[in-house]
C-alpha cells in the first residue's frame, strides 16, 4: 500500500511538532517578486506594495514640506499614481523604497514649482482654531517663524533648480549623495559638486539678507 501524503499528528502533540508538519511560512515577496505580482494584475499585490510603501512615501513628503500640510494626502496620491505610471522603468538598481522615495520627491518638486502664493517648504503653522485661541505673543511668534520660511523660500527659488533640490534632497530629506544623483539621472560627483554648491549659494543668500536677520533676531527676543 502506498504511503499517505500528508502525515497525521496527534491532537497532543508539542506545538512545535504541529507547526513542522503544518510547514513553514511563506516569506514575504520580494521586490521583484512583488513587482511580478502587480504588473500581472494580483490585487493583494498591489495592496501590499502600496502599504509597504506609503511610510516612505510619507516621510519624504513630510521632509520637504513639513507635517500636517493640508496638501500632504494629495501629494502622496499623486506619489503614488506617479509610482504606478513609471514602474515598467524601474530596474532594480536601488530598492523600492528608495525608487518611491524619489517619485515622491519629484512629486513635491513639481508642487512646489507649480505654486505662485505663499505656500512654505517648512509650513509648521496650525489650524486656523488653534491660531485665534492664541496668546497675540504667541501668535506674533507664528507669524515671524512663517515670514522666515517665506524669506527662505524665496532664496531657494533664486537658486538654480538642479542644485535647490540636490540640497533639500540631501540636507532636508537625508539621501545621501548617490541616492542623489539616482534621483536627479548624474554621476555622484556631480550630486557632490550640486550639492555644496546649493548649500554655499542658499548660505550666502541667507547671510545678506537684513530682513531675515532681523527676524530671526525677534523670534529669539520674544518669549
Amino acid at each position: 500500500m502506498a504511503r499517505p501524503l500528508l502525515r497525521l499528528v496527534a491532537t497532543d502533540a508539542p506545538a512545535a511538532t504541529l507547526a513542522a508538519t503544518v510547514g513553514p511560512r511563506v516569506p514575504a515577496l520580494d521586490d521583484a517578486q512583488l513587482l511580478a505580482a502587480v504588473h500581472s494584475g494580483d490585487e493583494d499585490a498591489a495592496a501590499e506594495l502600496h502599504d509597504r510603501l506609503r511610510p516612505r512615501v510619507d516621510t519624504t513628503i513630510r521632509a520637504l514640506v513639513g507635517p500636517g500640510h493640508s496638501e500632504h494626502d494629495d501629494l502622496a496620491q499623486q506619489s503614488f499614481v506617479e509610482l504606478v505610471l513609471s514602474l515598467h522603468r524601474y530596474r532594480g538598481e536601488c530598492s523600492l523604497e528608495t525608487w518611491a522615495a524619489t517619485i515622491a520627491a519629484r512629486t513635491v518638486f513639481k508642487f512646489l514649482r507649480r505654486r505662485t502664493t505663499e505656500r512654505k517648504i517648512f509650513e509648521r503653522a496650525q489650524e486656523d482654531g488653534q491660531v485665534e485661541s492664541s496668546s497675540p505673543m504667541s501668535l506674533q511668534r507664528q507669524l515671524t517663524a512663517r515670514n522666515i520660511a517665506g524669506r527662505i523660500r524665496e532664496h531657494l527659488g533664486r537658486i538654480d533648480a538642479a542644485k535647490a533640490e540636490a540640497y533639500l534632497l540631501h540636507d532636508v530629506c537625508g539621501f545621501d549623495a548617490r541616492e542623489v544623483a539616482g534621483i536627479a539621472g548624474i554621476s555622484e560627483a556631480a550630486a557632490h559638486a550640486r550639492i555644496a554648491r546649493g548649500r554655499r549659494e542658499l548660505h550666502e543668500k541667507l547671510a545678506a539678507d537684513p530682513e531675515l536677520r532681523d527676524a530671526l533676531v525677534d523670534l529669539e527676543v520674544e518669549p
